[in-house]
């Protein structure tokens, strides 16, 4: 007997049913989730390298639709990079006559703006200037300024008291701070990368629990992409 495309969309959906009891009993469990998800806005690096472009949140908030955006988002995350911020290592970041104070003025805009729209602020460190990791060549189509220096994470190290400027400059207005943006993608080079990243965490935390202020330290971001050449990306389990 053939059936029509209704009786046999009623057929499948009766048979559907029928497995169901069982297949729910064969799952285990789904766990409760304790808190409510929150929305989050990242807006890229250009923010800062660019001032006054749609990534640029003082920008963005006076946009027509944002405030219906706003009002649902709970969380900003904001990309400090480093070589535009500070150009020069022999100036510091603080210092009036930072040739990058253009680009960390024009975060110091954005990072107030959201803290007034009650938004939670994210900072991540980005990149490395060539005055801290002395290196002009590409590898494989990642910039030099991915290339993470061989002064390492440390306490001592230029990218310790980097992330201590920004803190003792923004600890009073974020409330997290984020490691580093998909070290097992983007950075180079790769071997030893979860080592690294454990240093910067280490880091990070000691800068912490040195002042004190009430900022949750973040762990990175993961990226999922995949490769079969290790020496360009790192599996997500190390």
């Amino acid at each position: 007997m053939e059936l029509t495309r209704r009786e046999a969309l009623a057929a499948a959906a009766a048979a559907w049913l029928a497995l169901g009891p069982a297949r729910a009993r064969a799952m285990p469990p789904r766990p409760a989730i304790g808190d409510a998800m929150g929305l989050g806005i990242d807006l890229t690096p250009q923010g800062l390298r660019t001032p006054g472009v749609l990534q640029d949140y003082t920008v963005l908030r006076r946009r027509p639709w944002a405030p219906r955006l706003i009002a649902r988002t709970t969380h900003i995350r904001f990309w400090v990079d480093w070589p535009f911020v500070q150009p020069d290592g022999a100036i510091a970041l603080a210092d009036p006559a930072n040739p990058g104070r253009r680009h960390l003025h024009a975060l110091d805009d954005q990072v107030d703006a959201a803290v007034a729209d009650g938004l939670d602020v994210i900072l991540m460190p980005y990149r490395y200037p060539r005055w801290v990791n002395h290196t002009t060549r590409h590898f494989h189509g990642k910039s030099p300024e991915w290339r993470m220096p061989d002064s390492g994470h440390g306490p001592e190290s230029p990218w310790a008291r980097f992330v201590e400027a920004l803190w003792l400059r923004y600890s009073c207005r974020m409330a997290c701070f984020e490691v580093v943006n998909e070290p097992n993608l983007q950075i180079w080079p790769q071997p030893g990368v979860a080592e690294r990243v454990a240093a910067m965490v280490a880091t990070v935390d000691a800068i912490a629990r040195r002042h004190r202020e009430p900022v949750t330290c973040l762990a990175p971001s993961i990226s999922d992409a995949e490769s079969d050449r290790p020496f360009m990306i790192t599996e997500q389990r190390p």
